[in-house]
Parts: structure tokens; C-alpha cells; sequence
């Protein structure tokens, strides 16, 4: 009987490195998310959802720019830790949107805070509205949202990758008689200044594309 033959396998830099994910046009490979924290209104006269992410990141010792996905998003302003910081949305690159670029400097070194303010607009491909005599009820408006396969670029600057899993918390505000419901652990949800405030947490480390569904 023939003895068996011996091999082994020699993994290099290049097949354990973290690789850049196709879909995407961030720079996800470079950082890594501990948590972030939705914190938005919506709209339905507007048909718009305004308000802002804060993503908790850790960087790398060559720090630099974080890029994010964006796609038919306003972006009304950026900060690092605080304190803003220049940004500039780039050139649309058909379903994958568009880049937004965030000076980031030495910040990007270590752990840092990223917060985006900006708002949904009418092409958004993750939102869906629906008006009154569209419902069952026809009397209250409806929302959806729909992230899979790349849409959650459009609900929110984001790493729109599955290789990033993070917790969070959300704040949603909805028009008074509504209420809003996610894939999160729900506290309840109170009228404060002719709203409902609904507050929700997910503990476990999920993609983006997995994140909301009202």
C-alpha cells in the first residue's frame, strides 16, 4: 500500500489580509466598527428621513481618510470626535452610489467617533412610502425600508459590506399615533413634544444590510 503523501498549507499576507469587498466603494478593510448610534425623525410629509449616524471606529497605525457608501443621500455636515471636519460626496458610480470621502487625520490613528449629519431624498432605493389609501386601513401613512443586497448606502452613510458587524442603538421619531419597529430590542416608545419617540438596541453584531425595517 502505497505510503500517504504529506502537504501542507502556507497561507501569505495576501489570503488572511482582510480584502476590500467588491460592492463597495469604502475603505472598510482599514477600520474596524465597535458600535454605532441612529438617531433620526421621519418625515412623511416630506417623504424624508433626516437626522444622523455615530459610528464608534478603531483605525489603524497608517490612519487617513474613511471612505463611506453613500448613495442619493444630503450630507449636511461631518465631525470627528466632535469637532468638524471636511468631507466631499464623489462622482455617482451607477448601483454602487456615491464615495463620501471624510478627512479623518491623525484621529484615524486609534479608536475615534465619525458622526454624519444628512437626510433620505425621493430616489433613496431603501425607503419606501406609502400614503394613506395605499394602507389597509387607509388612514394612517406607511413606511418600509428594504437594505439587502447594497441598498442601506441609501438609509445612511455606512460601510455597506457584510464583513462589518456591529451593535447599535437607534432613536426614532415618528408622527404621534404612529409607531416604529426594527430587528432591535424595543424599550417603549413615549410622546414627547407631539411625537412618538421610539428607542431600540441590538446587542449582537449585524451588517448593515440587516440593520433596519420599519
Amino acid at each position: 500500500m502505497a505510503a500517504a503523501k504529506q502537504f501542507s498549507l502556507i497561507y501569505t499576507s495576501s489570503s488572511t489580509a482582510k480584502m476590500a469587498d467588491p460592492s463597495s466603494l469604502s475603505n472598510a478593510h482599514l477600520f474596524k466598527v465597535s458600535s454605532f448610534e441612529w438617531d433620526v425623525r421621519v418625515d412623511f410629509s416630506r417623504k424624508i428621513i433626516s437626522g444622523s449616524v455615530t459610528f464608534n471606529i478603531v483605525g489603524g497605525e497608517s490612519g487617513g481618510d474613511v471612505v463611506l457608501d453613500t448613495s442619493y443621500l444630503d450630507i449636511a455636515g461631518v465631525k470627528v470626535n466632535g469637532a468638524s471636519t471636511p468631507f466631499a460626496v464623489g462622482e455617482r458610480q451607477g448601483a454602487l452610489g456615491s464615495p463620501l470621502t471624510v478627512r479623518a487625520g491623525d484621529a484615524s490613528k486609534g479608536a475615534f467617533t465619525l458622526s454624519i449629519e444628512y437626510a433620505t431624498t425621493r430616489d433613496c432605493t431603501a425607503v419606501h412610502w406609502l400614503d394613506p389609501p395605499q394602507t389597509e386601513g387607509k388612514v394612517h401613512p406607511y413606511l418600509f425600508t428594504q437594505a439587502q443586497a447594497i441598498h442601506a448606502r441609501s438609509l445612511f452613510p455606512c460601510f455597506d459590506t457584510p464583513s462589518v458587524k456591529a451593535p447599535f442603538t437607534a432613536t426614532v421619531r415618528v408622527p404621534a399615533g404612529l409607531v416604529a419597529v426594527m430587528g432591535a430590542r424595543s424599550s417603549e416608545c413615549q410622546q414627547v413634544d407631539g411625537e412618538q419617540l421610539c428607542r431600540f438596541a441590538q446587542p449582537v453584531g449585524v451588517p448593515v444590510r440587516n440593520f433596519v425595517h420599519f
